[in-house]
């Protein structure tokens, strides 16, 4: 009986360890333990706030140092993250495309997209271009228009998704200046980003991007499948592809999404473990001269003619950013992780990287107390 008592003890022990083990969770450190002032972090934190933030999290050094929730949220449960699901699915999934070798930043996207390759504009286009917003698609929304759901023609099309929007970009989105020469924010051009990197792996044992960034990347990670939630809980089919959108539709937690700027931060290693070639890591996160700060869904922070984004964070800094204030940026310069979910009232017209200019780069450079360049 003792024995038996002792195996079943055993058994529960290592049953528990190895749950902790496969699941994730970052270590916390106080401010002070890194020289750091914990008064400014606490102003900071206030302010935004009162600014109705949901969820603020600040990793330094791969330890969290600060973070505070708005009632009913913590760091486990999963927030609407709009288009920073451009950069941690759909950046994410090229990355890992690229690190198998399946596909390059460079390569005409018509080399995927073959409805391309008759198209005088549309054949000149790259996968970088897709991911730059570079590659002159027009967007599906319109300024001024909130509702984006009732514009007539394909761009309302695109967003009620009551036909393919997969279908709608490839053959309906229109190309309003040569490719690689201009900057539009463009939806569409996320999306045939998607479709060239599914058409990529679609021989492989995981023909879609959730599944390929499920088992081959997140959960290797440890972050728990409920709190990675993408697409919009949909899959579109069209020619034999098993279509998922990244240019919005992700809701994950504030634990999963600093775990994918821990990845990157690390140029793709994980616990020993090379998960994504840092070449890559770095290819991507590298501006290269494209008419754009951004790269495969990340905002950049490069100095262009003595210009940056965000002067008072360092020039490494990359971010996913999304409408109603949704971020998280990360720079292994600083070894620092910031993740920040809102509800969009930080100041009308504003998203996510006017709020890193003006209440995340300052108070940060203060807190850090030493030199950014």
């Amino acid at each position: 009986m003792q024995k038996l008592l002792t195996t079943s003890i055993l058994l529960t022990i290592s049953a528990l360890f190895a749950f902790a083990q496969q699941h994730f969770d970052f270590q916390t450190a106080t401010p002070e333990s890194f020289g750091m002032n914990p008064e400014i972090l606490q102003e900071q934190a206030d302010e935004l706030f009162r600014r109705n933030t949901q969820a603020f999290m600040v990793i330094y050094k791969d330890r969290v140092v600060y973070e505070r929730y708005a009632p009913d949220w913590n760091r486990y449960k999963p927030h609407g993250t709009a288009s920073a699901a451009k950069a941690i699915i759909g950046g994410l999934s090229l990355m890992l495309a690229m690190h198998d070798g399946l596909i390059a930043l460079d390569d005409p996207a018509c080399k995927y997209i073959p409805q391309w390759k008759d198209d005088p504009l549309k054949s000149q286009i790259t996968v970088r271009m897709l991911g730059a917003h570079t590659s002159g698609l027009d967007d599906s929304t319109e300024k001024g228009i909130s509702d984006q759901y009732s514009l007539p023609g394909w761009k309302g099309d695109f967003w009620r998704q009551e036909r393919n929007p997969f279908l709608v970009s490839r053959d309906e989105a229109t190309v309003i200046f040569p490719p690689g020469t201009g900057n539009q924010y463009s939806n569409p051009g996320i999306g045939m980003m998607n479709y060239a990197v599914t058409v990529a792996i679609k021989d492989t044992e995981h023909s879609d991007i959730r599944t390929y960034l499920w088992e081959r990347l997140l959960k290797k990670m440890g972050v728990p499948q409920e709190e990675w939630i993408v697409g919009y809980g949909k899959t579109f089919e069209l020619d034999g592809l098993k279509l998922v959108g990244s240019w919005g539709g992700g809701t994950v937690s504030t634990r999963a999404i600093a775990a994918v700027g821990r990845l990157l931060l690390n140029k793709g290693a994980w616990n020993g473990e090379q998960l994504i070639d840092a070449d890559v890591v770095e290819a991507v996160l590298k501006h290269s001269g494209t008419p754009s700060y951004c790269s495969c869904g990340f905002w950049l922070n490069p100095d262009i003619n003595g210009k940056a984004q965000w002067p008072d964070l360092p020039r490494d800094v990359a971010m996913a950013a999304g409408a109603k204030d949704q971020f998280m940026l990360f720079s292994a310069l600083q070894n620092l992780i910031v993740v920040r979910f809102g509800d969009g009232s930080i100041e009308q017209g504003k998203y996510a990287e006017h709020v890193v200019n003006d209440y995340i780069g300052v108070p940060l450079a203060k807190v850090l107390n030493r030199s950014l360049y």
